[in-house]
């Protein structure tokens, strides 16, 4: 088994730096993860490593794999490792896999060519059985036919056909549901196990690292900031940035009085050379964080942190988390009037004529109060997003009814594609406006929106490329609102978005549920963000309501099997 040895990488584009002297290591049978905000390089690096830049970066430094050179070496050498010594794993198996080919395809590209033809079909059977999918006719199937979770699968085992020594995983569970999530990450375990197959893991989410990892290197604007045993990390934070990191997550154990996520974004390599990358959004910064970049530096066994300040603010960066609080009780207060209500409500679709129906949802009541925040949880293919698009009459049921008192607005999941490129955020929110329903009160300006979500009015002259992820979802939010909706339907409002920028939308959804009184039903698989905006929790399985309840309450206590797999299926937390 092969080593992967990465000594003071930097990654350039036209004279820009983008990774600046990034050194880490992977041993036979060691799990990496390399964790970091959108931005700070991680991605490329982990392309750097298998020798897959884009055209017009450079890279230098070193890059050596089982004692060769990878720098510098010609592409078609390189292309003889990937796949068969270093095998790729990208986030989304729909852009990873070729929707013209098989499942069964991309597996045997990676096969032994001397396999005949009947050996190359009984190798795909068992390859795909390697990773959980015991059904051989799934090989004929095109990538459409299958779930997220289960491309996922067959683009693990294109992946692991050629028995690769090293495995870079960039973030392959980011869009996949708690239970098959675990499945994966359980999968990958399991296999690096019984291999001897090293990892590299790249994910923005903390706890997944922990969880499965041995070590983890954190990153940020083009540097490693800190590097620990996954364990040691988890109770000891080093640096400032993984800190704040550490503090933004959230749990599913309790409800955090206040979600704070670290103020500002990350910025370019290049605007921070010849300091403290961190200075600027750091609350421990002096004189000497502006004028020098800190040399990592030993704090304990195998920790390394980058931090001019770090022997004076160790104790400071080690304090207990936020204090918790108890979800709003809402029985307490007696039944609330509903601003929506649904009954019996029966979703069936058609794929043939001559084959019976698809319930999506089956025949589910349910009724959300007036400024109740109600969670909505469940696997992909559970009804979800039936629901809410029946909600929002974009979708027409089979049967049953539906009430809504008001307006019922909704926020996406990707912020990236919510907003008209083409259009100022002015633009889009002055749209909103002129469908606000005449209500007798004079309606908000643009400036008054943006200040509801906690950005300057000037952003209202900005399109939406200027923005961040977490600043498009701020707009897209106060484009909702903008209509006065008693009911805000949020699906999988944060599943995109860092830990960081997540605290922050989840902070907003808070106020915007507590001070305006606006209904809110969130959806999501993450039942630790469902436990810090929610007051009530429905779980639905196959189209049918299995246990619904307090969130507190069905958390701690879950009466139903398929909740308790939901609970034990979330990554581990930490004592942070």
């Amino acid at each position: 088994m092969a080593d992967l040895s990465v000594d003071r990488l930097t990654i350039s584009h036209r004279g820009e730096t983008l990774v600046r002297e990034v050194t880490l290591r992977i041993g036979a049978g060691e799990t990496v993860a390399l964790v970091g905000e959108s931005g700070s390089g991680k991605s490329l690096t982990a392309r750097a490593a298998a020798g897959l830049l884009p055209d017009g970066l450079t890279a230098r430094g070193s890059v050596v794999f089982d004692g060769r050179q990878l720098i510098g070496r010609p592409e078609r050498e390189l292309r003889t490792l990937r796949g068969r010594r270093i095998g790729l794993l990208l986030q989304d198996p729909f852009t990873m896999l070729n929707p013209m080919l098989t499942a069964g395809t991309h597996i045997a590209e990676t096969l032994p060519r001397a396999l005949g033809r009947a050996a190359r079909r009984a190798e795909v059977t068992r390859r795909l059985a390697e990773v959980g999918i015991t059904d051989p006719s799934v090989a004929d199937r095109y990538p459409f036919q299958l779930s997220g979770g289960m491309c996922q699968r067959v683009a693990m085992a294109a992946a692991l056909a050629g028995d690769p020594d090293l495995l870079i995983a960039d973030e392959p569970t980011t869009a996949l549901d708690t239970t098959v999530q675990r499945e994966v990450l359980d999968l990958l375990t399991r296999l690096r196990e019984s291999r001897g197959m090293g990892l590299l893991l790249i994910t923005h989410d903390l706890r997944v690292a922990f969880d499965t990892c041995d070590r983890v290197l954190v990153m940020y604007a083009g540097s490693i900031l800190e590097e620990a045993p996954a364990a040691r990390l988890a109770e000891r934070a080093g640096h400032p940035y993984t800190a704040g990191l550490l503090t933004a997550m959230p749990s599913v154990r309790h409800r955090r009085a206040t979600l704070t996520g670290i103020p500002g974004r990350v910025p370019r390599a290049a605007e921070v050379a010849g300091r403290c990358v961190f200075t600027s959004r750091c609350g421990h910064a002096d004189d000497r964080c502006g004028a020098s970049a800190p040399e990592p530096r030993p704090v304990g066994a195998g920790h390394l942190v980058a931090c001019h300040r770090q022997a004076e603010i160790a104790g400071l960066l080690s304090r207990p988390s936020p204090p918790a609080e108890k979800a709003p009780a809402t029985a307490a207060s007696g039944p609330r009037p509903a601003v929506a209500r649904v009954s019996g409500l029966r979703k069936e679709y058609r794929v043939r004529r001559s084959a019976p129906p698809v319930v999506a949802l089956g025949g589910i009541s349910l009724t959300i109060g007036d400024g109740e925040s109600v969670g909505l949880v469940g696997e992909s293919g559970s009804g979800k997003s039936t629901l809410s698009r029946c909600l929002l009459g974009l979708t027409r049921p089979t049967a049953g009814t539906i009430a809504v008192d008001g307006v019922a607005q909704c926020v996406f999941q990707d912020p990236y594609t919510s907003l008209n490129p083409a259009h100022t955020v002015g633009f889009a929110l002055r749209e909103a406006l002129g469908r606000r329903p005449a209500d007798g009160e004079v309606p908000p300006s643009e400036a008054d929106l943006l200040d509801l979500v906690g950005l300057p009015a000037e952003y209202g002259r900005r399109r939406p490329v200027a923005l961040s992820g977490g600043e498009r979802q701020r707009v897209a939010i106060a484009r909702a609102l903008a209509v006065r909706p008693r009911l805000l339907i949020c699906d999988e409002p944060v599943a995109a978005l860092d830990v960081s920028v997540q605290a922050q939308v989840l902070e907003l959804l808070r106020r915007v549920n507590r001070e305006l009184g606006t209904s809110l039903l969130f959806i999501t698989h993450d039942l630790a963000v469902v436990r810090q905006v929610t007051d009530r929790l429905v779980v639905l399985y196959h189209g049918e309501i299995v246990e619904e309840g307090p969130t507190e309450s069905v958390l701690d206590r879950p009466g139903h099997a398929y909740t308790r797999r939901l609970l034990a299926s979330a990554p581990q937390e930490t004592a942070v």
